[in-house]
């Protein structure tokens, strides 16, 4: 159950840049909110998150998005996670993880509406919803978002309760939007997603719910602007030579280039907007370090490699056992993940 929860808050998040526009070059908006999970036998996990839009051209924007724990086991420090990506309405580039906290959002809706409105779209690409999975949006009326006396938008699909995500059972997938009924501007976004799937013969239950409140908006001056485009061009060719490094095992020699490359970024842009991103590669560049330098001398590679592997039966969502045995002679992919 607990890997399916990003897929099915991506699916709620329901495609918003399919009807907004993005704001003009330059123009800022800052949003902050929560986020929790309630899953069958565990504690709740909360999360306080912010995210910061910039556009930066006719369809595209700077989204920078901070995943700070509300509460920390045994009196640790809360952990914060921050995440840089280009946010293209056009393109499903962004990251499923930091789509599932931060929806396909641009901060302005480019429709007029009214009290009973109906609009229909379709979905982008998403794990938990095919792509192209029609949607209904509907104008339900007016309340206030802070000061701002917003049109209430609900996005749910169009087929109705409940859905079927693969083997689990969606019964509430709904998004709300509170737009601004002057200038059109999203001041707060909700999704709420309840589900129920099967392990064994146990039924484990979900709930996820997120809520964003605009907290500031404004323009860039040119010069603040072009410096940010500059910072975010250099990250990404920063993030492009990571992913090229870890595409297979980086070496020792490898891996002391990219944190020289990433300190000579951070002392650039020591004062720049991104630097807690940056300090994250940093972090884990140096645990990747140690575990490069505690691999096993000689051979090269795993002590693993051309031994026979172990017996493992394990159970499916449905309940079905397999074993590894019994698919010898097929070629056998294990992907271990983890849930944040």
């Amino acid at each position: 159950m607990r890997h399916i929860t990003t897929a099915l808050l991506l699916a709620a998040a329901l495609g918003l840049a399919a009807y907004a526009k993005p704001a003009p070059d330059g123009r800022h908006h800052v949003y902050a909110g929560t986020y929790s999970r309630a899953m069958t036998g565990e504690p709740v996990e909360k999360l306080k998150v912010s995210l910061d839009f910039v556009a930066i051209g006719a369809s595209k924007a700077i989204a920078y998005q901070g995943l700070t724990e509300q509460k920390s086991a045994g009196g640790a420090k809360p952990v914060s996670v921050w995440q840089l990506w280009e946010h293209n309405p056009g393109s499903p580039t962004t990251d499923p993880v930091v789509g599932s906290l931060a929806p396909q959002l641009l901060p302005v809706i480019d429709r007029r509406l009214k009290k009973g409105v109906k609009w229909t779209l379709k979905s982008g690409p998403a794990p938990g919803l095919p792509a192209g999975t029609p949607l209904t949006l509907t104008v339900t009326g007016q309340e206030k978002a802070g000061s701002k006396l917003c049109w209430v938008v609900s996005v749910k699909p169009t087929a109705g309760l409940p859905l079927m995500a693969g083997p689990i059972r969606v019964t509430q997938c709904e998004q709300k939007l509170w737009v601004d009924t002057a200038g059109g501007e999203v001041h707060r976004t909700s999704v709420v997603i309840r589900a129920s799937g099967k392990q064994g013969a146990q039924t484990l239950t979900m709930k996820v719910a997120m809520d964003l409140r605009l907290q500031q908006v404004g323009t860039y001056p040119v010069a603040k602007l072009a410096a940010r485009k500059r910072e975010f061009a250099a990250y990404q060719a920063l993030d492009n030579k990571l992913r090229a490094a870890f595409a297979s095992r980086p070496d020792l020699k490898t891996v002391d280039g990219l944190i020289k490359t990433v300190n000579a970024h951070q002392k650039k842009y020591a004062r720049g907007a991104y630097v807690k991103a940056v300090a994250s590669i940093a972090d884990s560049l140096r645990s990747a370090r140690r575990i490069v330098t505690s691999a096993p001398r000689g051979g090269g590679g795993s002590t693993l490699v051309g031994k026979r592997a172990p017996r493992i039966s394990l159970k499916t969502l449905e309940g079905k056992t397999i074993s590894l045995s019994g698919l010898k002679g097929k070629v056998v992919l294990l992907n271990f993940f983890a849930s944040w």
